[in-house]
């Protein structure tokens, strides 16, 4: 503990000389060879213009380009390190460019003064619109879904948007693949959910689509984020107002499959002067069925019993999301903001369970029903206090963030089983009992982020974290007996974990004239402690580690750019899964918890191709050791099904991700992505026997728009997913169609969407195991088939800039909360 804690100073010292060596380098170069360039744009009608665009073009061969905003109070100003004749090029919407002539010699300020910009001689309202961004757009780096150009985006959830995904699998316990890879984050604006398994699920289905512009997926993040994440990062980026006053935007929409579902929302954004206030409210009214089967088989020695488990349950969701906050220009270098965010979700469930017993598979020698009632009910809360300072016009800042966060869960679950023979007669006295697990989960944290510019393409960027989790898991168990609840202590249990991480990096991003480079170092030191009081049992962790990354990127010609990326990431467990009690699904399915559960840590490496952002190709290969995996074993002894984690040896995946976008014709546009990826699991120990599993699989999606009018667009997507093995269970294929139309109205304020999700009530989940004696198959189908319409109206102007993205510091924590 002691030598880790030194280790980290060391590290701690290492960034202040990073931070301090380079400013002192600078200094000397601003005396020597800086060239400072002032200037502030006007209207005619003498008021200051912010937000134009002012670029300093180099006319020499090079042409070196520098652009950038003015500011609110149209200023703009640069910093140049070499001498000779430019071009500043003024430009808006608003006006027409202007266009100055200027030479660096001998003089070290050059102050341009009042810029007056004349209004455009253009006639607006001839404009064309010859297009917008298709739905998939593939960079070199990641993968962009443009959510609020698609129709199928109406009435839909952000889950719903993810399941959709090309190269995305979301599984029902919460756990996201990114291309064949498990594990990965989910962010919103830059800022990790802090959510993992069913509250996670529960989070992305009370958001609305509607309320997100696009979705980045990222396979191989910076160290400038936090190494958890072996999957990599999907990035929800939600829409921003761009206006001065009060704008915003309100939609509504409402849908039928078996059941209704609505919701509604609304974001508002003020800018005043130094001030600007934003909120947003949205509210989610899901109530859908799930089917759920799994047919199995026990041996033990006087033979073998025969399972076939029926589930019918009602779900019925009420999601609260909302978010407020406020950001205080000091001055034009200085802001500070305060933000507050939080979800509430509540539903009251009714599960129907029917179990018919055999002891040959074709006969009945028994029955159990069980009538499952639900009460769910979650909330959370989140503030974050932020500082960030624009130290200099060259790209130097610092951001601060202060985090705290705060999650209350309670789930109770009721179960009253009744025994019947094959008359329908009970020959046994029900089985009624519940249970009651509230969880409290309370996150501190704190970061800081520097970034200091070497060159106008080369930069430098350090930081550090700080964080601290306390949860705390009582779950009491109790049994109905002669007409009054008595607690059963052999079940019920009080767990207690806490965590702390400290972390910091550096990351250095150089543009040279064959390659652009990018190297980085994370270090994270984790001290954990996991104390089941009931049991007496404490586990303690504490472990430092380094997380590499680099990044290469060479433009070969016009036509061809390549990239190679490589990284380490972590994945720790959720709090709750270390928990070593048993939980009841059913009475005959229970889910453990495992306190031994060791981090996992993954090794990514990546080849890019591009070839004239027509076609691109991308090569990976990732290899997770100690990968924490679901296992479902059956008990002999009880014959049971028992449901948990456990550290599998290792997890290998090959893949090969393919995306090219074609124009079919000027109203015909389509997009088409593929992944195919080998996933394979090894370890020496599963149940006693070395184990090893794994399967080339692929899926593919295709997006297609068509322009019917300028104000008319449909949408058509296929997604398919081919068979598959991960961990101890095999998949069959998974496939669904998507249709959309919508059209505009009122200068395309006014939205009217119709959408179809599942058009064909295809997408269901079929499960087996592929551990050897391990005989159950898994059924599973949720309502799918559902038909929406929606309303959109956006009001106010567009000449602002939007509410800055924050990135807390407490976001990977957050994101491992899990029931």
């Amino acid at each position: 503990m002691k030598k880790a804690g030194i280790m980290l100073l060391k590290l701690y010292l290492l960034i202040a000389i990073f931070f301090f060596i380079p400013m002192a380098v600078r200094a000397q170069q601003v005396g020597i060879s800086t060239y400072q360039v002032k200037g502030r744009v006007l209207g005619l009608d003498g008021r200051a213009i912010p937000y134009v665009t002012v670029s300093m073009i180099s006319t020499q061969p090079d042409e070196t380009k520098h652009a950038k905003l003015t500011d609110t109070s149209g200023r703009f100003e640069f910093s140049i390190n070499q001498q000779g004749n430019y071009q500043i090029r003024l430009s808006s919407v608003e006006s027409d460019t202007t266009v100055l002539n200027i030479t660096l010699a001998t003089k070290q300020m050059i102050e341009l003064g009042d810029v007056v910009l004349k209004a455009t001689s253009k006639n607006l309202n001839e404009v064309k619109v010859v297009g917008k961004k298709d739905y998939v757009e593939q960079r070199i780096d990641m993968t962009v879904l443009h959510v609020e150009n698609s129709s199928l985006a109406v009435g839909n959830s952000v889950l719903d948007v993810l399941q959709r995904a090309p190269g995305v699998y979301v599984a029902n316990d919460g756990k996201i693949d990114l291309k064949g890879k498990s594990g990965a984050s989910i962010l919103i604006d830059g800022k990790l959910t802090y959510l993992a398994g069913d509250q996670l699920i529960a989070f992305l289905r009370s958001m609305q689509s509607s309320a997100v512009r696009n979705i980045e997926l990222i396979t191989n993040p910076s160290a400038k984020y936090d190494a958890a994440g072996s999957g990599g990062i999907i990035n929800i980026r939600l829409k921003k107002n761009n206006s001065y006053g009060l704008n915003g935007n309100v939609n509504l929409a409402a849908g039928y499959g078996k059941n209704f579902k609505s919701s509604a929302g609304a974001n508002l954004n003020y800018r005043a002067n130094k001030i600007n206030v934003y909120g947003d409210f949205y509210l989610n009214y899901n109530n859908r069925l799930r089917e759920l089967n799994i047919n199995r088989v026990s041996p033990s020695n006087t033979g073998n019993t025969f399972f076939d488990q029926h589930t019918e349950a009602d779900i019925d969701d009420r999601n609260h999301y909302y978010k407020a906050g406020l950001d205080y220009y000091i001055n034009d270098n200085n802001v500070i903001g305060f933000q507050f965010n939080g979800h509430n979700n509540s539903g009251d469930d009714r599960t129907v369970n029917y179990t018919q017993i055999s002891s040959d598979g074709i006969g009945l020698d028994s029955l159990v029903t069980a009538d499952n009632p639900t009460q769910r009910s979650y909330n959370y809360a989140a503030f974050n206090l932020n500082y960030k300072s624009t130290i200099d016009t060259l790209g130097q800042d610092l951001n601060i963030d202060l985090d705290y966060a705060s999650y209350d869960n309670s789930i109770q679950n009721g179960y009253d089983n009744h025994f019947l023979d094959p008359a329908g007669n009970e020959y046994k006295s029900p089985l009624v009992f519940r249970s009651n697990a509230p969880v409290n989960v309370n996150i501190l944290s704190a970061k800081a982020d520097y970034t200091y510019p070497l060159s106008t393409d080369s930069k430098l960027s350090a930081g550090i974290k700080s964080s601290y989790v306390k949860t705390e898991n009582d779950i009491v168990f109790e049994n109905f007996n002669e007409n009054s609840w008595e607690n059963d202590p052999n079940r019920s249990n009080q767990f207690q974990y806490t965590e702390n991480i400290n972390a910091a990096y550096l990351n250095l991003q150089l543009k040279l004239k064959i390659v652009e480079i990018q190297f980085g170092l994370r270090a994270e030191q984790t001290n954990s402690k996991g104390n089941s009081i009931t049991l007496n049992e404490v586990v303690k962790r504490d472990y430092i580690n380094l997380f590499p990354t680099i990044f290469l990127r060479k433009k070969l010609s016009e036509d061809h750019n390549v990239g190679l990326s490589y990284s380490r990431r972590i994945d720790r467990p959720n709090y709750v899964t270390l928990n070593p009690f048993v939980y009841n699904i059913d009475l005959y399915t229970f889910s453990r918890g495992n306190p031994y559960l060791k981090p996992q840590f993954t090794n990514v490496s990546e080849l890019s191709y591009v070839y004239k952002s027509k076609l691109y190709i991308t090569l990976g290969h990732s290899l997770t050791n100690d990968a924490i995996t679901e296992v479902t074993v059956l008990n002999a002894e009880d014959k049971t099904l028992i449901v948990g984690e456990q550290n599998l040896a290792k997890q290998e995946v090959i893949y090969m991700s393919l995306s090219f976008p074609l124009k079919v014709s000027e109203w015909w546009s389509m997009n088409n992505s593929m992944n195919v990826s080998k996933n394979k699991f090894s370890t020496p120990n599963l149940m006693g026997f070395p184990f090893e599993s794994g399967k080339t699989a692929y899926n593919f999606n295709i997006n297609q728009t068509f322009n019917i009018s300028p104000s008319t667009t449909a949408d058509l997507s296929f997604n398919y997913r081919s068979a598959n093995v991960h961990g101890t269970y095999f998949f069959r294929p998974m496939y669904s169609t998507d249709l959309g139309i919508k059209k505009s109205f009122a200068d395309k304020k006014l939205t009217i969407s119709l959408a179809a999700n599942d058009l064909f009530n295809t997408y269901r989940e079929r499960i087996k195991s592929v551990i050897p004696g391990q005989d159950y198959r898994i059924y599973q189908k949720y309502e799918t088939q559902i038909f929406r319409m929606g309303l959109s109206y956006r009001f106010g102007s567009n000449q602002i800039k939007s509410v800055r993205e924050r990135s807390k510091s407490s976001d990977t924590e957050e994101r491992r909360v899990k029931n």
